[in-house]
């Protein structure tokens, strides 16, 4: 308000500091900037600072770096320490310290075989990717009880199936394992004893009328029956019924009416809800969240409403597969038990927007 008020027009990018002022004030010339101005305005709010923070820090002898007592020697809390003594920025927060966990997160620790057992945690679109010292120690059942509906073990990584909602179990899941490891909860209270029932998650079911509907393709290409997708999770239906499409243009389209619900930070899928009550996942590719978005171009963002063939996602389907991935690209039903029957009405060639895949409630 102050810079407005003098009439003071320096622009900033992130860090309003002497990059900025040069680039911003200087260069284009005080008669366009008044850069000028801004010295003293710097000097006074330094003074400001200067006098009002020392004030306070004398008056309540605030124990800032170099103050503190005779023979008392500075120390840094680490991340680590300061959980551990506050509760906060761990699963649960200060209820955690209290004995009060995630109890789904500590499920999904004891079906892994505990913190020692755990390496490294990921997710991508539709499934929490973890790396294990032994997968042997893998509980499934315990896994499946969590919500998943399925669990794919591969050498020393395991994936477990929980849909679009994945990253919201890997956020709790990391802090949860981050408290664990910090000593504030002790895995002895909750590895030893038995699974509780309110870790189980159950799907709820669309209370409303479903009524029969038919989507369009979401690409142009080829279409592959989701059983002959090369990737155990979406070819098994343990995500939803649905269908793929191998592409021959890098230009995902909506299949139908509705609205993005989630846009994948690695803008490899798309989560939307169709006008119809629809739950969809379309996935460009297999195992192509190793991309870290590299490849792929986003051209719609969460809660946005699109129309049937607005244009989602461009990717470059040469660079997706000279990288040595697959571009075969489902589209999945993940609300498919809220249905008699999820088929596909298409095969072989197919152009965006034609009728592939049937749906009645």
């Amino acid at each position: 308000m102050t810079c407005h008020i003098l009439g003071i027009c320096v622009g900033t990018t992130f860090s309003d500091g002497l990059i900025d002022l040069i680039l911003y004030g200087v260069l284009p010339g005080q008669e366009k900037s008044n850069w000028m101005m801004l010295i003293p305005v710097l000097i006074v709010y330094f003074i400001i600072y200067f006098v009002v923070f020392r004030f306070f820090i004398l008056k309540w002898d605030l124990k800032t770096p170099g103050r503190e007592a005779e023979g008392e020697a500075a120390h840094l809390v680490s991340k680590e320490e300061y959980r551990k003594a506050t509760g906060v920025g761990v699963a649960g927060g200060k209820a955690a310290a209290a004995g009060k966990f995630d109890e789904k997160s500590a499920a999904i620790l004891k079906g892994v075989g505990g913190v020692a057992n755990l390496v490294d945690i990921d997710c991508c679109a539709t499934r929490l990717r973890l790396t294990l010292v032994d997968s042997a120690k893998v509980d499934q059942a315990i896994l499946k009880s969590t919500g998943a509906s399925g669990v794919v073990v591969k050498g020393a990584g395991i994936q477990v199936i929980y849909g679009p909602s994945v990253t919201i179990v890997k956020s709790n899941f990391e802090e949860f394992v981050d408290q664990v490891r910090a000593g504030t909860i002790s895995e002895e209270t909750f590895i030893d004893v038995q699974t509780p029932e309110s870790a189980v998650v159950s799907e709820k079911k669309n209370d409303t009328d479903i009524k029969d509907s038919v989507l369009g393709s979401h690409l142009n290409g080829q279409v592959v029956p989701l059983a002959e997708v090369k990737d155990e999770a979406f070819a098994s239906g343990a995500l939803g019924d649905g269908v793929a499409v191998e592409p021959s243009e890098g230009k995902l389209y909506a299949p139908t009416d509705g609205v993005i619900e989630t846009v994948f930070d690695t803008k490899h899928a798309i989560g939307m809800t169709t006008d119809a009550g629809t739950e969809l996942l379309l996935h460009i590719g297999i195992d192509t969240v190793k991309l870290g978005g590299k490849h792929f171009e986003t051209h719609v963002s969460a809660e946005q409403h699109v129309k049937k063939g607005d244009l989602l996602v461009t990717f470059d389907i040469e660079g997706i597969k000279k990288e040595g991935y697959l571009c075969t690209t489902p589209m999945i039903v993940c609300n498919t038990d809220d249905y008699k029957e999820v088929k596909a009405v298409a095969e072989g060639k197919i152009k965006a927007g034609q009728d592939i895949l049937s749906l009645k409630g």
